[in-house]
C-alpha cells in the first residue's frame, strides 16, 4: 500500500484528477491523505468533494477552516433561509464562493458527510500526524488528541446558532493554561488545528501576517514548527493551509503541502515510502474566486 499527501485542492478538480493520473493513485491498494480546504477558490468544489468522499475508506482528510466555514455557512444562511419565499439568493450574494455549491441538489449529503470527518489524523506506526494548519508547540500528543475530538464532537452534534458563535465570530488568539470554560478553549484550538502560522513565545497566535517565515523581518514572533515542541520529535507533522511556504520548509519531520493551485502555481502530491514530489500546474493563469 502506498500512501499519498495532498495539499490544499480549493476546488481544483482538473488539477486534482490530473496529480491523480500522474501518481497511478489505486484506490484498492493506495490511500490519498488531503491536508483540508479541499474547496472554495476554484471553480469545482463540489466535484472535488464528490471523488473525495467517493473513495471510502481508501482517503483520509482532515478539516480546514474552509469546510468549517462552508458548514457554519449552510446551516446559518442557506438552509434556514435560502427557501424562503422572500429572501431567496439575496442571502447568500455575499458568500459567492458557496453560492454554486448551494445550488447542487447533493449538498446536503456533503455537508453531513463534512460535519462526520476529524480534525486530526493519526498514524502512530508510522509516526504520522496530519493537521490543515498545524500543531500548538506547547501541546503533548495527548493535548493533541483530546482537543481534536472536544472540536470533531462539537461540530457533529452541535446545533446551528451555537456553531457560527465559534466559527464566524472567533477571535480566541490567546493561549491559556486554563480555560475559564472548555468553549474558550474549543475556540482557541480551532485557530490552532486551522488557521494557524505564527506563535508567540507566550503561546498567543498572530493571526494577521501570512508571510513565509523566510522572509518575514519580525522578531517578536515566529512560525508554530520553530518551537521546541513537547510531541516526540519521530513524529512527522503534515500540513496545509500556509501557502506562502510553497511546500518548503527546512525542520525535519515537517512536511507542508500547500503550493498554491489555487493561486496559479501547482497542486503537490508527496509519496511518503520515499518522500518523492509530484506536481501539476495550475490549468489557469490565476484561479477566478467563485
Amino acid at each position: 500500500m502506498t500512501n499519498y499527501f495532498i495539499g490544499d485542492i480549493h476546488g481544483c478538480y482538473r488539477e486534482l484528477m490530473e496529480l491523480i493520473d500522474k501518481i497511478d493513485f489505486d484506490p484498492i491498494s493506495d490511500t490519498l491523505w488531503i491536508t483540508g480546504d479541499m474547496l472554495s477558490r476554484g471553480p469545482e468544489s463540489v466535484r472535488v468533494l464528490r471523488y473525495i468522499k467517493s473513495l471510502g475508506d481508501s482517503s483520509k482528510i482532515v478539516l480546514g477552516n474552509h469546510e468549517l466555514s462552508m458548514i457554519n455557512l449552510f446551516y446559518n444562511n442557506f438552509k434556514k433561509k435560502f427557501f424562503a419565499e422572500n429572501e431567496k439568493k439575496e442571502n447568500i450574494r455575499n458568500n459567492i464562493d458557496f453560492q454554486r455549491m448551494f445550488l447542487e441538489n447533493d449538498i446536503e449529503d456533503l455537508v453531513i458527510w463534512l460535519k462526520s470527518q476529524p480534525i486530526l489524523q493519526i498514524d502512530s506506526e508510522k509516526k504520522i500526524i496530519m493537521v490543515h494548519a498545524g500543531i500548538h508547540p506547547y501541546w503533548s500528543l495527548q493535548d493533541v488528541i483530546s482537543y481534536a475530538r472536544d472540536i470533531e464532537n462539537f461540530i457533529r452534534i452541535e446545533e446551528a446558532e451555537f456553531f457560527e458563535r465559534f466559527i464566524q465570530l472567533n477571535r480566541s488568539y490567546r493561549w491559556k493554561k486554563k480555560y475559564f470554560n472548555n468553549f474558550e478553549k474549543i475556540k482557541f484550538n480551532i485557530n490552532v488545528f486551522t488557521r494557524m502560522r505564527y506563535c508567540y513565545k507566550n503561546g498567543n497566535l498572530n493571526m494577521n501576517i501570512k508571510d513565509d517565515y523566510q522572509v518575514s523581518k519580525c522578531k517578536s514572533f515566529k512560525p508554530w514548527f520553530l518551537f521546541d515542541r513537547k510531541i516526540d520529535r519521530r513524529y512527522s507533522i503534515v500540513f496545509g493551509h500556509w501557502s506562502s511556504l510553497n511546500g518548503k520548509c527546512s525542520q525535519k519531520n515537517i512536511y507542508p503541502m500547500d503550493t498554491g493551485c489555487c493561486w496559479g502555481r501547482r497542486l503537490t502530491a508527496l509519496r511518503w515510502e520515499d518522500k518523492r514530489y509530484f506536481d501539476v500546474p495550475c490549468m489557469v493563469r490565476k484561479i477566478q474566486q467563485f
